[in-house]
C-alpha cells in the first residue's frame, strides 16, 4: 500500500496502532493518514436460518497540514460485534488534535437479524470518495480527499450473501459471502472480515478500518470490527 513520497528529500514518519502524541520537531508541514474505527457486525437469529449483517468500514482521511505545536492523536477503538440477536457496535472516530484538527469517521454497526429478516449491513464512515484502477497501488497523495469506508454487507436468507463494499480499489479488499452466511465486512484501509454459513462473523484485522462480518444464520454472533489506525509523515 502506497504511501506519500518525498523523491529528493530524506522523511521521518510514526505510526500509531494505538493513541499517543507526536511531538513537535520543528517541521512545516506533515503528512497524515488518519483511519477511522470499524463497525461490528450484526447478530444471526436464534432458532431461525437468517443472518447478521457486516459492519460498515471506517473513513480515510489523508491531509498535508500545518503544524505549530505538539499533535494528539486518539485512534478509534475496534468496534465489539453483536451477539446472537443483538446489533453490532457503531466504529469509534479517530482524531488528530493540537497543533491541528482532523477527524476520520468511524463505520456504522451492522444490523442483526430478526423477526425472521436478513441483517442490513452498516453504512461506512465519512462521504468522500476516491477512486484508482483495479489492482493498482495507490499513492495517498497531498491534500487528497476523504475516503468513505466501504459499506458492510446484506446478509441473504438461502442464497449468497452480499460482499462488503470496498473503500477503493487498491486499498482493502471486499470479500465475497457463501451461501446463507452473514454480511461480509466492509473495507477500508484494510479488509473487512469474512463471513461464514452456520458460524460467527469474522472479525477484522487489528488497526485495519475494515468491518466485522455479520453473524451466520442461527444463533452466531457477529464478527468485531478493526481498530483505527495513524500514520505521520514529515520532512527532516
Amino acid at each position: 500500500m502506497g504511501i506519500s513520497k518525498y523523491p529528493s528529500v530524506a522523511a521521518k514518519s510514526q505510526e500509531f496502532t494505538s493513541s499517543g502524541t507526536w511531538i513537535y520537531t520543528g517541521a512545516e508541514w506533515v503528512d497524515v493518514l488518519l483511519v477511522g474505527g470499524v463497525g461490528g457486525g450484526g447478530g444471526g437469529q436464534t432458532g431461525a436460518a437468517y443472518a447478521g449483517g457486516g459492519g460498515g468500514g471506517g473513513e480515510i482521511v489523508s491531509r498535508r497540514i500545518r503544524v505549530t505545536a505538539d499533535l494528539t492523536v486518539a485512534i478509534g477503538a475496534a468496534a465489539a460485534g453483536g451477539a446472537a440477536d443483538t446489533d453490532g457496535t457503531a466504529g469509534n472516530n479517530s482524531t488528530l488534535t493540537g497543533g491541528a484538527t482532523l477527524t476520520a469517521y468511524g463505520g456504522a454497526k451492522g444490523i442483526r437479524a430478526a423477526s425472521s429478516a436478513d441483517g442490513m449491513g452498516g453504512n461506512g464512515g465519512g462521504t468522500g470518495k476516491w477512486s484508482f484502477l483495479q489492482g493498482q497501488d495507490p499513492i495517498v497523495t497531498i491534500g487528497m480527499s476523504n475516503i468513505a469506508g466501504g459499506c458492510g454487507g446484506m446478509s441473504e436468507h438461502a442464497a449468497e450473501a452480499a460482499n462488503g463494499a470496498s473503500s477503493v480499489p487498491g486499498f482493502g479488499l471486499a470479500y465475497g459471502s457463501p451461501y446463507a452466511a452473514g454480511g461480509s465486512g466492509g473495507a477500508s484501509y484494510g479488509n473487512g472480515g469474512l463471513s461464514a454459513a452456520a458460524a460467527a462473523g469474522g472479525a477484522a484485522a487489528a488497526n485495519s478500518g475494515g468491518g466485522g462480518a455479520g453473524g451466520g444464520d442461527g444463533a452466531h454472533a457477529g464478527g468485531a470490527g478493526g481498530s483505527g489506525y495513524c500514520l505521520i509523515m514529515w520532512e527532516v
